[in-house]
């Protein structure tokens, strides 16, 4: 004889249905992503210090670089100490891996 299976009812009268899922889980983060009116407001400052900082960066790196280019310092050398020309050349340069 087959037994269908039985439902317990909770005190506030519905059915228990166990710990959310994943989707429930989503749906609810999603309607309070939409209903909470400060979502719009987070995502404009976000997005305007992502580009504002990568801008302000990219513009620090160009006016470096730039300075280095003007004033003929090597980008790699330690406290403006000149340049090693053996160095440059690849005299004493050793293969990471050993000789091809």
């Amino acid at each position: 004889m087959t037994q269908v299976p039985t439902q317990t009812i909770a005190k506030s009268g519905f059915p228990e249905l166990g710990p959310p899922n994943l989707r429930d889980t989503m749906r609810s983060e999603w309607t309070k992503l939409k209903t909470l009116r400060s979502t719009p407001v987070t995502i404009a400052i976000a997005a305007v210090l992502v580009i504002g900082l990568s801008a302000l960066l990219a513009f620090v790196i160009a006016a470096n670089q730039s300075s280095e280019t003007k004033h003929g310092s090597h980008p790699t050398a330690l406290s403006g100490a000149p340049r090693n020309s053996s160095r440059e050349s690849g005299a004493g340069r050793r293969e990471p891996f050993g000789p091809c």
